[in-house]
């Protein structure tokens, strides 16, 4: 094979898509609903609820492959304790390597 068409592994477009997946396929595993947008949305990769659909949330996905860094900032983040109408979140996704599992850290926004 040619350098021209050697493959150099995921796209960062792939990276995101499938941190987005696993995501939601995690929360569907633990019971809630959850989708993803098929588009670009402006600060929404997921929609999800919870099984009573008594509460959604919109949740923005961050996704790297080992060893790389995520694409976004924050500033000034200390823990906190979760408001009781927090309705938007980000969810940073370590995609490691082919031999692990995802890591994932939720974030309220």
């Amino acid at each position: 094979m040619s350098a021209k068409y050697k493959s150099r592994g995921a796209s960062n477009q792939q990276v995101g898509r499938a941190g987005e997946y696993f995501v939601v396929a995690e929360l569907n595993k633990r019971g809630a609903f959850a989708v993803p947008f098929a588009g670009n949305m402006p600060k929404i990769d997921i929609i999800a609820c919870n099984s009573d659909e008594s509460r959604t949330v919109y949740i923005q996905v961050k996704t790297k492959r080992g060893g790389k860094t995520w694409h976004s900032s924050i500033v000034g983040s200390q823990p906190m304790s979760p408001k009781a109408d927090e309705n938007n979140s980000w969810v940073f996704v370590d995609l490691g390597d082919t031999n692990t599992y995802p890591r994932y850290w939720i974030v309220p926004e």
